[in-house]
């Protein structure tokens, strides 16, 4: 196969989630698009060549004869339709590229610990806990609240099943808020978080807690950025957020009445 990557201004968004190849069809009145792992270029033919990366780990033969594996096969058709539909040649072939871990390797000196966090900056009053891909943003807000003289902790939990609860419990039970952050909606890590803060009795010692996720509305086709800024989840809301839980007065009022 004489191919090579192929090069486009455009890629990058092909393979952003949010914006992926789009292809307006006018009759159906649809809009669709999608995602692409990659693309190559036939240098014999001049055809675009789609790619799928997958990983998997098993010591029998990889490959795609699984009955549920069909759905891979129309993904990978579904990208080519929405190529050709932007006026480019496409091969009917297309490519799975699969990594295999190796089962009966005794180590690996480089691992990862399933389950644990990691600290990515240490702070005081505030622990922003981040769960995907807004640690950028994390990063982005820690930078501005510094300037106003707040350092914050940032936690990048990486895993949500399991949770770090060692790490998380440590973490709430040092600063006066926490918040996390995810692209997911109710329901998920910051749900698990709170649940977890809520049995160990953590919320009884007066710890605010805000969960930032994605509203639960259509938002409209747009630049990722854009997208993010109406969904609530770049760095100037992650500042607005923290400053508004710090700033927040919890009043209790006693009742007499039995």
């Amino acid at each position: 196969l004489n191919a090579v990557p192929f090069q486009h201004e455009k890629l990058d968004k092909w393979r952003h989630n949010f914006s992926g190849v789009i292809y307006q069809h006018e009759a159906l009145k649809l809009h669709l698009f999608g995602a692409v792992d990659d693309i190559w270029i036939n240098l014999d033919t001049e055809q675009l060549i789609v790619v799928d990366y997958k990983a998997t780990s098993k010591n029998s033969e990889v490959n795609l004869d699984a009955d549920w594996q069909i759905g891979y096969k129309r993904q990978m058709e579904f990208y080519q339709y929405l190529l050709r539909n932007n006026g480019f040649k496409v091969s009917n072939t297309g490519y799975f590229v699969y990594c295999n871990g190796i089962r009966q390797k005794e180590r690996f000196d480089e691992k990862l610990d399933l389950g644990k966090g990691r600290i990515i900056k240490e702070g005081k009053k505030v622990a922003l806990i981040n769960f995907g891909a807004r640690l950028a943003e994390c990063k982005k807000a820690s930078e501005i609240l510094l300037k106003k003289g707040l350092k914050i902790t940032i936690l990048d939990a990486r895993f949500a099943k399991p949770l770090d609860e060692k790490l998380i419990i440590e973490v709430a039970s040092s600063h006066e808020a926490l918040i996390t952050i995810e692209e997911g909606s109710i329901g998920g890590f910051g749900s698990h978080v709170m649940h977890l803060l809520s049995e160990r009795g953590i919320f009884d010692r007066g710890l605010k807690f805000r969960s930032m996720i994605l509203p639960d509305e259509f938002i409209d086709q747009d630049t990722p950025e854009k997208m993010y800024d109406k969904a609530g989840l770049n760095c100037n809301s992650i500042v607005d957020k923290i400053e508004q839980t710090l700033s927040s007065k919890v009043i209790f009022v006693k009742n007499n009445n039995n």
